[in-house]
């Protein structure tokens, strides 16, 4: 492409330079020709961006991560000149589109449409555009070449994986539990997160004594009704240090290991908190298929981009730590203050699981307390592979 453009400037550049020897209508004719050549080149080119058309269409725009489903597109020429040199380019940093070679070139004749039907498959979750996104026209002679981007384009919705757990290793062995100085609390219908004076009528259960003999008056208990439940899950998201694609894996890795993990209480019917700040510190407790089908949903969207440490996020809602049976932290990015967290945790008599997703993951180096069940996730790893007992 670039030597004929080469050689079209050196023949406009010779038939000048035959003018100032040979000043004859014939040597003006062929400057005429030289001059006018690129700009029907060029506008043959113009031509055909204008009128190849493009078509696209797949079976469904809301898809899971990793599921290939039915694509197919048709390129078309709806006009009376042949068009030749056209290559279409597919988003390939977010889906892999099969069985289509990139570099191939179509030639089409008048009226002629090519249609193909493929699978495509998309990596990552999130809400983004694939399958054609843009057109490189090129003239015969292959000379000018004029890129732009389909109007026909695909916007998917694509869902996080989630595995099925059936033994699971994220839960310590019962006699670890057994070795925890204080047991775990019951299951209590009411949670009191607050306190108010007494009222005549108070029952006694609900007295703060501790408190009442600080302040020499009677202090009663608030309830909210939010289920105690004797699991915690921690979702941290924070950055992740990784870049692009990889980013973007890991990132998934961490949302598929809490979605499966949810979706494991959900279905041996125990309610699990689910604690995580994506702007707002979000605290639910998920008990049903109905809770965790809106979760789910929310995964879609939801960013890495908090900048709020674990252990302010522990500080703004103790409650649910202290003597809490067990809590599960699931991270990309281990730091130190996490690793003071699990300390706490520890100290609250709480048994403590946490599953990080890296390459290395070295626990000594944070100098992390042994009573702390780590489970390393590569992003390699099948994390149904990782999450269940082998």
């Amino acid at each position: 492409m670039k030597r004929n453009r080469i050689v079209l400037i050196l023949s406009v550049i010779g038939s000048i330079v035959f003018i100032s020897f040979n000043g004859t209508s014939t040597s003006y004719a062929i400057l005429w020709f030289a001059l006018l050549f690129p700009a029907v080149l060029f506008g043959y080119t113009y031509y055909v961006y204008l009128h190849f058309k493009v078509y696209q269409n797949i079976e469904r725009k809301t898809v899971v991560k990793g599921e290939r489903i039915p694509f197919n597109f048709i390129l078309a020429n709806e006009d009376y000149v042949t068009f030749t040199n056209i290559r279409v380019a597919f988003k390939s940093d977010v889906a892999t589109v099969d069985d289509v070679d990139p570099d191939e070139e179509y030639c089409l004749l008048p009226g002629e449409k090519i249609s193909k039907s493929t699978t495509l498959c998309c990596k990552y979750r999130g809400e983004y555009k694939v399958g054609v996104h843009s057109v490189t026209v090129t003239d015969f002679l292959k000379v000018f070449t004029i890129s732009y981007p389909t109007l026909t384009v695909i916007n998917m919705r694509v869902f996080p994986r989630v595995v099925d757990i059936n033994n699971p290793s994220f839960i310590p062995e019962i006699n670890n539990i057994k070795n925890i100085s204080c047991a775990p609390p019951r299951k209590q219908d009411y949670l009191d997160i607050d306190m108010r004076k007494y009222i005549s009528g108070d029952s006694m259960r609900i007295i703060h004594w501790k408190t009442s003999a600080k302040r020499n008056e009677l202090i009663s208990r608030k309830y909210s009704d939010e289920l105690r439940t004797e699991a915690v899950m921690i979702l941290d998201l924070s950055k992740s240090k990784e870049k692009d694609a990889r980013k973007l894996a890991v990132e998934d890795k961490v949302l598929e290991t809490v979605l499966s993990i949810v979706k494991y209480y959900v279905k041996i019917k125990e309610p699990l908190r689910l604690i995580y700040f994506d702007g707002k510190l979000k605290n639910i407790v998920i008990k049903n298929k109905a809770d965790f089908d809106l979760f789910y949903n929310r995964c879609v969207d939801i960013k890495f981009s908090s900048s709020i440490a674990l252990s302010e996020i522990i500080r703004a809602i103790p409650s649910y730590f202290n003597s809490q049976a067990f809590t599960m932290i699931a991270t990309c990015n281990f730091t130190e203050d996490m690793c003071n967290v699990c300390a706490t945790l520890i100290q609250a008599y709480s048994a403590v699981t946490l599953l990080n997703v890296c390459d290395k993951f070295d626990p000594e180096k944070y100098d992390l307390n042994p009573k702390v069940n780590t489970i390393p996730i590569d992003l390699n790893d099948e994390i149904d592979q990782v999450l269940n007992k082998t």
